[in-house]
């Protein structure tokens, strides 16, 4: 009996000892794929909390107050301010769903720089860019006019992605003219085998429009009806795949 008692005894203790030792462990903010900040996020100010924690503004600050409600912390997230890591990356999720096509899913910004893009991989510790230059992505400009006519923007890859291909061997990419001037936006191909073998070759309404709206903007008083036209994807589909329009009903 007198073992078994020092026996029950000495787990109790070990018992102790662990607990205070798990308990004791420094606490660590969990970022994603091993980001942290060593400063602010770029476009942010830095100021100090009362306790002397750096914490960061994206607004003005007056004395250790930021006066915007985006604001976050270098330290441990607290009930009051959220971890700067946590606090940016739940701002690129969103963010992502928003401006990013599926197959470049991650957000990123560099406020600095005004760069705002979306990547396939990871994005670098500073969360300000591509973990690797080399990757792919895309970019969100600051005009319409640039999101339409630059073959790398977001908006071009998300419209690319979208397109629902149809018919046989079908591949879908875009003629570039940014040769022939910076506001052409391209027009997204769709190639396509019918179910006799017969290769065509078609154009999608969007981007059809978006580039007759530039390149001749009297184009819809000039007869040409692009609902009718075989050159366009979705009639093409409806003449060539569907059978649901007679070849009387279209513009060849």
């Amino acid at each position: 009996m007198l073992e078994l008692y020092f026996l029950i005894i000495s787990i109790l203790i070990i018992c102790v000892i662990l607990y205070y030792q798990t308990d004791t462990e420094p606490d660590t903010t969990e970022g994603f794929d091993g980001n942290y900040l060593s400063a602010c996020p770029s476009g942010y100010k830095t100021f100090y909390q009362s306790n002397g924690t750096a914490a960061c503004c994206n607004g003005e600050v007056h004395g250790s107050t930021c006066l915007s409600a985006e604001q976050c912390t270098m330290g441990k997230s607290t009930h009051e301010m959220e971890n700067c890591v946590d606090f940016i990356l739940k701002e690129y999720k969103i963010k992502g769903k928003e401006f990013c096509p599926k197959t470049l899913p991650n957000y990123y910004e560099d406020r600095s720089k005004n760069v705002k893009g979306c990547t396939s991989g990871n994005i670098n510790a500073q969360l300000n860019g591509p973990a690797n230059e080399g990757q792919p992505k895309c970019m969100i400009y600051p005009t319409a006019t640039e999101n339409n006519a630059r073959m790398d923007s977001c908006l071009n890859q998300r419209i690319l992605d979208m397109y629902p291909c149809f018919g046989n061997n079908c591949t879908k990419s875009y003629i570039d003219f940014s040769q022939q001037g910076g506001s052409i936006p391209p027009l997204l191909m769709v190639s396509f085998s019918d179910n006799t073998g017969m290769h065509h070759v078609s154009y999608t309404k969007a981007s059809a429009e978006r580039y007759l709206d530039i390149v001749n903007p009297q184009w819809r008083q000039s007869g040409l009806n692009i609902d009718k036209n075989i050159v366009i994807s979705e009639v093409a589909k409806a003449f060539y795949i569907d059978k649901t329009i007679a070849q009387a009903d279209i513009q060849l």
